[in-house]
């Protein structure tokens, strides 16, 4: 199943889709979930707090339109500080790059040794790398006018990287299907990443050359037509933020999740798969099983050299003042 018409057939053929949308900001919030309790912890109003803001999907993704209204506080504060920093951190790279603001602006990246920062000015349009010892973190070729960059991941956890993916799956979820992701939720909820759900967490990451292809976030989560195919996921979650599109499976009792899950992944299909002008998608399976910390993990990147200008040090330490 190599060819994009194929994996398009298979999708059509034994998936539905349970919720999609193109986000971008500027758009009208809109409220989804239950009224009447939080859907993880299952505490009503009398019993818990539902003050706060609780985005279905996180804000620094870039969505600023659902709203989950079945989120209590005491979840989304746990949520919030126990699995999806570990995604923010995750994916600051690939936000960056894609000019994707969060909360206030595009988030900006200083290297471990503060030698090095790579930021986007909103009065240009354009990114600056700053360098203090020389731009040793940057290649330039300049016959191809390309640029690549080495950045160093901040420190996360692979699996809370996991598990924040599967909880926007859960907070999309229709409610009729919950039942059946009743020990996924206690597993996203469970603090202690090394305890085992399934394994392995794969997740299907796909990086498209170009600028920007994915201008709005887009999301969809699709489930298996009436079990009809075996060996593959029963709900899947697909998320394309810029330059990258990940792929994930949402456990379930119809998986029969176990210690170790046999089931084949397929990558859903993408209009920049064949004869893409800026070149072929990289395409890579991850395995993101680990509870353990992972540090000083490098991820170049690569870029149009005109997309990106050198910096002073000194003039962004006036600029910044």
């Amino acid at each position: 199943m190599k060819t994009t018409q194929e994996r398009l057939d298979f999708y059509n053929e034994n998936y539905i889709s349970l919720f999609q949308a193109f986000i971008s900001k500027g758009e009208k919030e809109v409220c989804i979930g239950m009224d009447d309790k939080c859907r993880y912890c299952g505490k009503s109003h009398t019993e818990t707090t539902f003050k706060n803001k609780s985005h279905a999907i996180p804000l620094f993704l870039g969505n600023y339109v659902y709203i989950s209204k079945d989120e209590c506080d005491e979840c989304n504060k746990a949520f919030s500080e126990g699995i999806e920093d570990h995604l923010d951190k995750y994916t600051k790279p690939f936000r960056l790059v894609a000019k994707i603001k969060g909360r206030k602006k595009v988030p900006a990246y200083k290297s471990k040794d503060q030698k090095s920062r790579f930021s986007f000015s909103s009065g240009s349009g354009i990114s600056e790398i700053t360098d203090t010892i020389g731009f040793e973190k940057v290649e330039i070729d300049h016959d191809k006018k390309k640029l690549k960059y080495t950045f160093e991941r901040e420190p996360y956890i692979p699996i809370a990287v996991y598990k924040a993916l599967v909880k926007i799956g859960i907070s999309l979820m229709p409610e009729s299907l919950l039942p059946m992701f009743t020990k996924t939720i206690e597993w996203i909820m469970d603090s202690n990443h090394n305890n085992i759900l399934f394994k392995p967490a794969i997740l299907l990451y796909k990086f498209i050359p170009g600028e920007k292809p994915n201008k709005p976030l887009v999301v969809q989560l699709m489930h298996k037509k009436n079990g009809k195919i075996k060996g593959y996921p029963s709900c899947v979650l697909v998320i394309g933020l810029g330059n990258v599109i990940m792929q994930v499976m949402i456990p379930s009792a119809f998986d029969a999740v176990a210690k170790n899950v046999k089931i084949s992944f397929i990558p859903f299909p993408t209009p920049f798969d064949e004869k893409w002008m800026h070149g072929d998608p990289q395409q890579e399976t991850l395995d993101l099983t680990s509870g353990e910390m992972v540090v000083n993990e490098k991820l170049p990147m690569t870029f149009k050299a005109e997309d990106i200008i050198p910096v002073d040090p000194n003039d962004l330490k006036e600029r910044d003042k």
